[in-house]
């Protein structure tokens, strides 16, 4: 519903054609015959609103990209994609006289890949903290990093490597451990393994075996 006056001194504005035909061609038409005449150029009407009702649907369904497990870098690419075709399906949408909240969708789709995203990191980075501690015991740091990393590889072929081997031993061991407490021998091993396996670390090695 349009109100406003019709008077020939009130509320008036030039236009390139008439508007009122009972003012016999006068170019200036009544502020009130201008809004009927956007609201009558629109063709079908005012725009509409889709339901309330649709719109968190849809969001609803943008929701379940939750379910779908993939890298950040992996999921860049399809996200902006998705982002894209709902903007042009809305401003194809205004283009037929319908309008459709992106806000609503959008926010229900980028909670939930972001939501998605964090979740999986902080999985990734438990269960590395995890390995780690479950390695740590067997092999050395070195090995622990490239397993984490994935630079080493599972080849259960084998190959070929040029490696350095130490031997090492403790000189007078049986001798000297029959003279010693159970304590002063596991004391003494103790402080030779933090030694030797310190100075193998600090050189990018590993320790394979200890025996005896």
């Amino acid at each position: 519903v349009l109100i406003g006056p019709v008077l020939p001194l009130e509320d008036r504005s030039l236009q390139p054609v008439s508007l009122a035909r009972w003012e016999n061609g006068k170019m200036d038409a009544p502020g009130i015959l201008v809004h009927a005449q956007a609201v009558r150029s629109l063709g079908s009407g005012l725009i509409r609103e889709v339901p309330i009702g649709l719109s968190v649907t849809l969001a609803l369904l943008a929701t379940l990209v939750w379910f779908s497990s993939t890298t950040p870098v992996r999921a860049i690419l399809p996200a902006a994609l998705w982002s894209a075709g709902v903007l042009g399906v809305s401003l194809w949408l205004v283009a037929h006289g319908t309008f459709l909240p992106l806000g609503l969708v959008l926010w229900g789709f980028w909670s939930a890949a972001l939501g998605r995203l964090l979740f999986e990191a902080i999985a990734r980075l438990r269960q590395r903290r995890q390995l780690r501690s479950a390695l740590a015991g067997y092999v050395g740091p070195q090995i622990v990093d490239e397993v984490l990393s994935g630079r080493l590889a599972i080849d259960l072929g084998g190959r070929r490597a040029l490696i350095c081997v130490v031997f090492t031993d403790i000189r007078g061991f049986t001798p000297r451990s029959e003279a010693m407490s159970p304590e002063g021998v596991v004391d003494l091993l103790n402080r030779y393994f933090e030694e030797v396996i310190d100075c193998v670390h600090r050189h990018d090695g590993t320790v394979a075996q200890l025996m005896g």
